[in-house]
């Protein structure tokens, strides 16, 4: 920013013990500075990968999120990235490299693992009686 000049302020007896410093900037240092503060927590918010989840494929079934998948479960398909958004399926189909789920309209689609791990795709097991 610009110069500045500081002053010693002394506003009562307490400010007697502990002088402080004021500092004297124009509006347009202060706005300056307020801006290049808000562009930089947006490029840092921005460019903060996503937590990495572990999934993992073992024995036939899926470990994800600390819960296993298995054949015919009932799970909740959260879509963080894409217009899909969020709705249940069955799990038909799993194996190293991807999930496959039936939707209840009945097509089908597939998450591959690595979209779990990057958090793109996220899978949420459902319970008996519980809906989305």
């Amino acid at each position: 920013s610009g110069v500045f000049e500081s002053k010693f302020v002394f506003l009562d007896f307490l400010s007697l013990l502990r002088p402080f410093i004021v500092y004297m900037l124009r509006d347009d240092d202060i706005q300056e500075d307020w801006s290049a503060l808000r562009r930089a927590r947006l490029r840092q918010n921005s460019t903060m990968p996503a937590r990495k989840r572990l999934a993992r494929f073992e024995d036939g079934k899926l470990f994800y999120d600390g819960t296993w998948f298995e054949n015919g479960c009932n799970v909740t398909l959260v879509s963080r990235r894409t217009g899909n958004g969020k709705y249940n399926a069955t799990v038909v189909g799993l194996n190293t490299a991807e999930v496959v789920l039936q939707k209840e309209d009945g097509s089908k689609a597939r998450v591959y693992i690595t979209q779990l791990q990057s958090g793109d795709q996220t899978l949420k097991l459902i319970k008996l009686g519980q809906t989305a």
